[in-house]
């Protein structure tokens, strides 16, 4: 079976042949909707890059935990609240 690679595309190429995004098309492929694509090597050399963009990306995923994080911390916080006036039979309507 041919590759997308055996005919000289990138993804990005083959993608945009077949009118949807790279990652449309590595997701047909996870789920077998299209034959598994080989990968080309060339990535020699780009190591640099590349720890630098998983490096960028782990402090954008720190920040958005810190900010989900926060709010657990207030709706835990309202939960308590509306928790210990249902339980304490008190008035909620104040």
């Amino acid at each position: 079976m041919a590759t997308i690679t055996d005919a000289g595309l990138t993804i990005a190429e083959a993608a945009a042949r077949a009118g949807v995004s790279g990652d449309t098309l590595r997701y047909y492929e996870r789920v077998g909707l299209v034959a598994p694509i080989e990968r080309n090597g060339s990535g020699d050399g780009t190591e640099a890059q590349r720890l630098a963009l998983l490096e960028a990306h782990r402090e954008d995923v720190r920040e958005r935990l810190a900010e989900v994080s926060s709010t657990l911390e207030l709706i835990d916080y309202k939960i308590g609240f509306y928790r210990e006036r249902v339980d304490g039979g008190d008035d909620l309507r104040c």
